[in-house]
């Protein structure tokens, strides 16, 4: 009897310890037998990969790499459905995947879907509140990689262990609290951008855009607010201050009635853009320095504020950051509008070479041509 009872005890001990470990994989605490993290419910894939069409053969290598550790991967070439549209595709396989591995190369970066992917993968992680998005640095320096990239931990592959690293950050949980410390000068600018401004004049915008004479012109027009964020914080008064090809020339105008400002008016300013590099390019675009940036600038300029300059920067790369989180939020639908746009004002050293001031003009007409080009083909896509 006594035995009977030993090995009926070792078998309930047995089921408990199973239930407890299948918990613990359930809650994503624990990783599944062969290494990587279980897929929960809706998830196809530990990781998408995503590269420049002419980094083919190295992501494919990092890719069986991963396979042989047991990590399912989503490979656009090798797993998109053919007839389908592309984007559609994109969205789908980062929605539907852990993490989003970003093989960032001089290549990618050129990438007409670049944009597009590194933006959804910013929004699955600021709508999940995961630290989803890991970019693998091929051969670029950190100053010249987006700071829509460079928001999280890169890692350089150049560098010696490398593919250990990227293992520990497919297996990490980390959140973007994690990232980011809540209660910063950045955090509160971002929060007062947005409900103070940006919630006021981007619902309808498009709207009042096509209502305007602006829109009848014949020049190519990006009809989304662009807010540029220059390195230094320092936010010019006028944009041909800054660059000769760019004008202002007038504003879609609209009022509103608010803190007891009956009708109150509001002008979102029009600008002309011309390319620097092909003066028969033009192009019409709505957009500001940021503002709240000029806040962090005059406070590390002395004064009762005593902010430094590596805090203006910290701050500036929090009031970015959080500025997103807050624009991908499913209730800041009717903000879709805004483009934020960094803008290196200034000369840059970095461990090989110095990176030149960019040029405002030519970095405004890339965008908008992207943009402009994205649109088109989700109008085409979105028509059949």
């Amino acid at each position: 009897m006594p035995d009977l009872f030993i090995f009926y005890q070792d078998v309930i001990q047995v089921i408990l310890v199973s239930v407890l470990l299948k918990n613990l994989r359930v809650a994503g605490i624990m990783t599944s037998s062969n290494g990587s993290p279980d897929l929960k419910s809706g998830e196809k894939h530990h990781v998408f990969m995503s590269h420049g069409s002419s980094d083919q053969e190295r992501a494919l290598e990092i890719l069986e790499k991963l396979e042989k550790k047991g990590f399912k991967c989503c490979y656009p070439n090798r797993d998109f459905q053919p007839g389908m549209p592309v984007l559609k595709l994109i969205i789908e396989g980062i929605q539907n995947s852990q993490k989003v591995v970003l093989l960032v190369s001089k290549n990618f970066l050129k990438s007409s879907y670049m944009e597009f992917e590194v933006a959804e993968a910013s929004r699955k992680m600021y709508s999940e509140k995961k630290v989803t998005l890991i970019p693998l640095l091929m051969d670029v320096d950190i100053v010249d990689v987006p700071t829509s990239i460079k928001a999280v931990n890169c890692i350089e592959m150049r560098k010696a262990g490398w593919f250990d690293r990227l293992i520990e950050g497919l297996k990490a949980s980390s959140t973007v609290t994690d990232l980011i410390t809540p209660g910063d000068i950045g955090h509160g600018l971002a929060w007062s951008y947005y409900y103070g401004y940006l919630k006021l004049i981007l619902p309808g915008l498009r709207q009042r855009v096509n209502e305007s004479e602006f829109a009848k012109s014949g020049t190519p027009f990006l009809k989304k607010f662009i807010a540029i964020l220059p390195e230094t914080s320092i936010c010019p008064s006028s944009f041909d201050k800054e660059d000769e090809n760019v004008k202002t020339i007038g504003a879609v105008e609209f009022s509103v009635s608010i803190s007891g400002n009956v009708m109150r008016n509001y002008k979102t300013a029009v600008h002309q853009v011309t390319d620097p590099r092909d003066k028969n390019k033009t192009y019409l675009f709505l957009g500001e320095f940021c503002t709240p940036l000029r806040s962090l600038y005059e406070m590390a300029s002395g004064g009762i504020a005593g902010l430094s300059n590596e805090g203006r920067n910290h701050q500036s790369l929090l009031f970015r950051e959080k500025l997103k989180e807050i624009l991908g939020h499913p209730n800041a639908a009717d903000c879709k509008d805004f483009v934020l746009l960094p803008y290196r004002d200034v000369a840059v050293q970095s461990s090989s070479e110095v990176h030149e001031k960019e040029s405002l003009s030519q970095l405004l007409c890339d965008m908008i041509e992207y943009e402009l080009k994205i649109e088109a083909m989700v109008a085409a896509e979105a028509s059949g």
